[in-house]
């Protein structure tokens, strides 16, 4: 997930990309927290549980759909883990600004201490809706995403 997360970032925001490799900042350095504990860690309990709500909703299996014709066969058995991909997109390119002044020491710090302790659901929802709008346009196609 953090491989493909590195990929969809090279593709929506090639020069916060450009800059986080120039600084030699790995993905692996800030975004296997975030994968791995789900965002628990950035975000108020109030908006993690608008954001898990979202994500158990996601299409999880055959059983969740009456009519298949309508699912696409690649996303079964995927469940809420592309989505998460795309959640944690949105939320690393909604920093693109401040991440691009920013050297390598201030991005761990940025990334491992995200400024959002005074959002509200609204902010939540926005960056839940900018996920759904990447979902839509690279999950099924992924040429999109090489460069």
């Amino acid at each position: 997930m953090v491989f493909k997360l590195k990929e969809l970032v090279a593709r929506i925001d090639a020069k916060l990309h450009a800059h986080l490799l120039d600084e030699n900042l790995q993905f692996i350095q800030f975004a296997f927290r975030w994968m791995n504990c789900l965002l628990l860690r950035e975000f108020s309990l109030d908006l993690i549980l608008r954001l898990w709500d979202t994500y158990l909703a996601e299409y999880g299996g055959s059983e969740d759909v009456s009519d298949m014709s309508l699912v696409e066969t690649s996303d079964i058995g995927e469940g809420f883990a592309p989505l998460h991909v795309y959640v944690c997109a949105s939320l690393l390119t909604h920093w693109s600004k401040q991440l691009l002044a920013m050297d390598f020491s201030e991005l761990v710090m940025f990334l491992q201490n995200l400024p959002t302790s005074g959002w509200c659901e609204t902010d939540m929802a926005e960056l839940i809706s900018q996920a759904y709008v990447y979902k839509s346009l690279y999950h099924h196609a992924p040429g999109h995403l090489l460069q």
